[in-house]
C-alpha cells in the first residue's frame, strides 16, 4: 500500500517571495540524504510555532504549528486570546487582501485542515494521517478552526496509542490546508482513498508518502531532489 498526504506550506502563487519558485517550502525541506531543497525563512512572527519532522532516510519538512503533545492540545490554549493568530485589523479579501504563506492569520478561521499524528518514537504507536475536507465554504460550522482541530487531533493521539490500548500517546502537527488537502492511498495497483478540497489537480511544494514497508518519507519536486528511500520517523514532536 502506498500513503500521500500534503506536507508543509509552500510560496502558493509567490505570495511569499515573487523572487523564487512557488514550489518553494515554508520552512527547511530536504530529500532522501538530507539534500536541502529549496525554501524560505519560516515567518519571524511565528518561529516558535514551525517544527521539522525528520525521516530515516534523512528527508525532512517543516510545518505549523504543532497541534498536541502527548495527547494534550497545545495549540488550543496558546491561540485563544492572541491576535497574532487573527487577521490584522483592516484585512479583507473582498478587498483582496491575501494570507502570505506560512502564516498563521487563519487560524481563528473555519477552513479545510489535514493532520499528522506520529508516536513518541519508531515502534512505539500507530501513524495517523487526517484529512477533513470542508465541503461548504461559505459555512463555518462544515470546518474547522485550528483551536478546534487542536482539541480533535488530540483527542485521535489519546486513541488506543499501540493500537492495543497501551501506550503513550501521540502527538500531532498541522499540515497545509485549504485547497491543498489532499489524501491518497493505493492497494494493489487500485486507488483505494481519495479525499480532496478541490477535484481538479492541484500542485503543492511537498508530500508525505509512506508504504507499507516503512515511511518513505518527504517528498518534494524533482527538480529540487531525487527520489527518495525508506526509513522510519526519527524526530518525535
Amino acid at each position: 500500500m502506498v500513503v500521500r498526504i500534503n506536507g508543509g506550506y509552500f510560496n502558493f502563487l509567490r505570495r511569499a517571495s515573487a523572487e523564487v519558485p512557488e514550489y518553494a517550502a515554508i520552512g527547511p525541506v530536504a530529500g532522501a540524504g538530507g539534500r536541502p531543497g529549496l525554501s524560505l525563512p519560516v515567518p519571524a512572527a511565528f518561529a516558535s510555532d514551525y517544527q521539522s519532522v525528520t525521516f530515516g532516510d534523512g528527508s525532512l519538512f517543516s510545518s505549523a504549528p504543532v497541534l498536541s503533545r502527548r495527547g494534550t492540545a497545545v495549540f488550543a490554549g496558546k491561540a485563544q486570546d492572541d491576535p497574532n493568530y487573527r487577521l490584522p485589523e483592516g484585512f479583507s479579501f473582498d478587498r483582496g487582501g491575501l494570507i502570505p504563506p506560512g502564516h498563521l492569520w487563519h487560524a481563528h478561521d473555519a477552513n479545510p485542515r489535514a493532520g499528522l499524528s506520529l508516536p513518541a518514537g519508531p515502534g512505539e504507536g500507530i501513524v495517523r494521517l487526517v484529512a477533513a475536507p470542508m465541503p461548504d465554504r461559505s459555512m463555518a460550522a462544515s470546518g474547522y478552526t485550528l483551536r478546534t482541530f487542536s482539541q480533535v487531533m488530540a483527542r485521535l493521539d489519546r486513541l488506543h496509542p499501540d493500537g492495543r490500548g497501551k501506550g503513550v500517546a501521540n502527538s500531532s502537527l498541522n499540515l497545509d490546508g485549504g485547497e491543498s488537502l489532499l489524501l491518497q492511498a493505493w492497494a494493489g495497483g487500485q486507488r483505494r482513498v481519495d479525499i480532496r478540497q478541490v477535484s481538479h489537480p492541484r500542485s503543492v511544494g511537498n508530500f508525505i508518502e509512506f508504504r507499507s514497508h516503512g515511511v518513505l518519507g518527504a517528498g518534494i519536486p524533482a527538480r529540487q531532489v531525487g527520489p527518495e528511500g525508506p526509513g522510519d520517523i526519527h524526530t518525535p514532536l
